[in-house]
């Protein structure tokens, strides 16, 4: 089984609903998997400049993705 095909299977059973990516990073594979899932691609900036309004956002985000 290929590594993709065990992600997601497992990210089924799970019942992942988001999949959360840096900016810096995120690329085209990220966009087929979340198509495969059927799921949000959110982003998450860990470099961004405001720490303190950074964190508040990554939490909302990662509190929606959990609904």
């Amino acid at each position: 089984e290929s590594e993709i095909t065990e992600l997601l299977r497992s990210a089924r059973e799970d019942g992942i609903r988001a999949i959360y990516v840096q900016p810096q990073i995120a690329g085209t594979a990220v966009q087929a998997v979340a198509r495969a899932l059927d799921v949000e691609v959110r982003t998450l900036d860990p470099l961004a400049p405001d720490v303190l309004a950074n964190l508040r956002s990554v939490a909302r985000s990662l509190a929606d993705g959990w609904r």
